[in-house]
């Protein structure tokens, strides 16, 4: 049975997947699944839930503990980088950062990114950044010095290029035609 703070913590949990569902950001749909895959693994395990027919079961599940870095299981490590990029992105994020906290080599990581999300890893953190920063410009009074950290640029003067080879005006200007 749960206790309390457990209850309340899935709650919690339900609520932002539904949330980030609704929010219609760029890549909600991929998050919500990813999200929702997460909270029903960690609903099952504060559950201690067992699954009495293998055929039931899913492949994250149908392993042994000494398992955990076969091909099969590696889909869920993948989860691990899109966490880790959602909550790094201010800071610097490499290739060599992400394949080593998924534990993954660097070609199986752009590889499988790619397959999955048409894009590289890199572009990926990329096009996180410039959305929070047009999302941060049109909803904020952030400076456009606090949005660039924000958003991990190492200095505005690369955040105004890399937003306006991106986006096509510069952050400054995007503010002006989103008010």
């Amino acid at each position: 049975e749960m206790d309390i703070d457990e209850h309340v913590s899935l709650r919690l949990s339900i609520k932002e997947i539904v949330k980030e569902g609704m929010s219609g950001a760029l890549f909600s749909h991929e998050a919500t699944n990813a999200s929702l895959s997460l909270f029903l693994i960690r609903l099952l395990r504060e559950q201690k839930v067992k699954v009495e027919n293998m055929g039931l079961q899913s492949y994250y599940f149908n392993q042994s503990p000494g398992a955990a870095n076969t091909p099969r299981n590696r889909d869920a490590d993948f989860l691990i980088v899109l966490d880790y990029i959602e909550k790094h992105l201010a800071e610097d994020i490499t290739l060599e950062d992400l394949s080593e906290i998924a534990h993954f080599e660097k070609a199986y990581l752009v590889t499988k990114f790619k397959e999955i999300w048409g894009l590289s890893p890199m572009k990926y953190v990329n096009t996180l950044r410039i959305e929070r920063a047009k999302h941060l410009l049109s909803t904020t009074e952030l400076s456009v010095q606090e949005i660039s950290d924000n958003c991990g640029f190492s200095s505005v003067p690369n955040f105004y290029a890399f937003f306006k080879k991106h986006v096509g005006v510069t952050p400054v200007d995007y503010r002006k035609n989103s008010v």
